[in-house]
């Protein structure tokens, strides 16, 4: 895992007047959330805190699906300052905002991540872009499965039925495709997925994958 005293250093420069952090799992209700959005975009640096402690681990995984370690905290702090830096032109509903700034997040450190790779490869860059814009929906739903894991998942997913647990694990913990584990498990590519949205619904997890994925 990246350094919290490296992204600790550049936010808290940036934004000074750090706040307590708190883990992604103990987050408020939507209302709380709806409450510092409202002081985000007012340049509340409570505001901004909040959604840093809440969504930051997440977006650093979803980045090192296309970067290394590094390169990651440097995309996830650039992240954070383009969600700081537009505060005034978000204009999400009331609905659901922590979901909203999530997925905000997520195309903007996608955006980081590919200029960090044009960067890195020069003129071969485009083809790997290509393909991982493919995984791109995937990548996220790994990015959140994982942070909440750290956060306390794991029991929830232990409780899970024998069949879930090995889809989650296999699917979200282990990168199989859905066709391997139809072949491992002798069971359709159908199933798979279907047993792949139940386990989601069973775990509450926000739905980014596609209903046809």
């Amino acid at each position: 895992m990246h350094s919290d005293s490296k992204r600790g250093f550049l936010f808290y420069k940036l934004i000074p007047d750090k706040v307590t952090p708190f883990k992604l799992s103990a987050a408020g209700s939507n209302k709380e959330t709806l409450r510092q959005y409202k002081k985000l975009i007012k340049g509340d640096r409570e505001g901004f805190h909040y959604f840093f402690n809440l969504c930051d681990r997440c977006i650093y995984f979803y980045c090192r699906y296309f970067v290394n370690e590094a390169e990651s905290e440097d995309c996830t702090v650039r992240t954070f300052i383009t969600l700081w830096n537009q505060r005034e032109v978000l204009n999400f509903s009331s609905d659901n905002i922590k979901n909203q700034i999530l997925q905000y997040l997520f195309v903007n450190a996608r955006t980081e991540c590919f200029n960090q790779l044009r960067l890195n490869n020069q003129g071969d860059a485009e083809e790997l872009i290509t393909q991982l814009m493919k995984e791109e929906d995937h990548f996220a739903l790994l990015a959140i499965v994982k942070s909440f894991l750290i956060d306390g998942l794991k029991e929830r997913i232990d409780a899970l039925s024998v069949m879930l647990k090995t889809v989650v694990t296999m699917a979200f913990f282990e990168h199989w495709s859905d066709k391997q584990i139809s072949l491992e498990l002798q069971i359709t590519e159908e199933r798979v997925k279907e047993l792949k949205r139940q386990a989601l619904e069973e775990l509450n997890l926000p739905r980014l994958i596609p209903t046809d994925s």
